[in-house]
């Protein structure tokens, strides 16, 4: 499937794009404490693909997420599955790829402007694989732009493509699934999940008719929940 969004970060850029999880986590928004799973999450992901940190046992899974990292010139898609339960197949349970902007040479990503960013999750001879397309431009033939998964993402109830805004805030919550949009200081518009996959091509054209329908032009630089509706 395709993942596909509009992206506006600079070097001071942290925090996940999104997380999409099997759970909604109450928390007080007062109290300035954010959901346990994002945050521990956050830790696994900033220790690197190498991470040894626990995950949890037998609940909580995260089915996709992209954290933005300005600091270090990168970006980092998770997926985390509880270690028991047989959710997916043992060994399997934690994927973490990242790319590094610095060499791929899309280091503009971080410049402040808006730039239109998808992860395109495919299979080639039943080995799966994501590749991150940054304003149209990728290499399937590059290890830098193309990074291979240990699985394949785990399927969720009733997906369908869906489309998610950020601006109003609105909170919907169903049995099947939650995601949580904008836990950083960024911009994000137009975050689209569609059940196909997507090459430079399909993604210029998406995100020009993003464009002009200006779902990429406001900015949003607080933290929001929004539920994925499956």
């Amino acid at each position: 499937f395709t993942i596909s969004l509009w992206l506006k970060a600079s070097p001071r850029t942290q925090g996940f794009a999104f997380v999409l999880a099997d759970h909604y986590e109450v928390f007080g928004r007062g109290s300035g404490t954010g959901p346990v799973l994002v945050e521990r999450l956050r830790q696994i992901v900033l220790d690197g693909p190498g991470s040894s940190r626990p995950w949890y046992n037998e609940s909580f899974s995260v089915y996709a997420s992209l954290y933005v990292n300005g600091a270090s010139r990168t970006l980092t898609y998770a997926m985390l599955a509880p270690a028991l339960g047989g959710s997916v197949k043992a060994g399997t349970e934690r994927v973490i790829v990242q790319w590094s902007l610095d060499a791929m040479e899309q280091t503009h990503v971080l410049d402040g402007n808006w730039h239109h960013v998808t992860l395109s999750l495919q299979n080639q001879k039943k080995k799966p694989f994501v590749a991150l397309i940054v304003d149209g431009k990728s290499s399937l033939s590059s290890n830098e732009w193309r990074k291979c998964l240990k699985r394949r993402p785990a399927p969720m109830a009733r997906l369908q493509e869906i489309a998610v805004d950020t601006d109003p805030i609105n909170v919907v919550a169903t049995d099947e699934g939650a995601m949580y949009v904008g836990y950083f200081n960024g911009g994000l518009q137009g975050l689209t999940f569609k059940a196909a996959k997507a090459g430079s091509a399909g993604a210029i054209r998406s995100g020009t008719n993003a464009m002009r329908n200006e779902r990429a032009l406001r900015r949003v630089s607080f933290e929001s929940i929004a539920y994925g509706l499956f």
